[in-house]
């Protein structure tokens, strides 16, 4: 029987174990949350920067591959077939 009385004083043990991990999971949390939001307020404008910038030179790429030209007839197959009709 006295392996009734070490379970006892193994679980007498694990409250204070239990209780610090219980302390310690949110202190991390709110410490990893800090570290995050204070990582964000000093490096944003940086990252904004650098997408702005990045942005601008997609569409500088666009524009200098657009062409300026005169517009296309597309003749579709209905309008055919009535220009075939017109001139027989």
């Amino acid at each position: 029987m006295n392996l009734g009385s070490y379970s006892v004083a193994a679980g007498t043990t694990s409250t204070p174990v239990s209780a610090l991990i219980w302390w310690l999971i949110p202190l991390f949390a709110l410490i990893g949350a800090l570290a995050y939001v204070l990582w964000l307020a000093k490096f944003q404008s940086k990252f904004e920067n650098e997408t702005n910038r990045s942005v601008n030179n997609f569409r500088r790429f666009q524009d200098s591959l657009a062409v300026q030209q005169a517009p296309i007839k597309i003749i579709t197959p209905n309008e055919d077939k009535s220009a075939d009709n017109a001139s027989s």
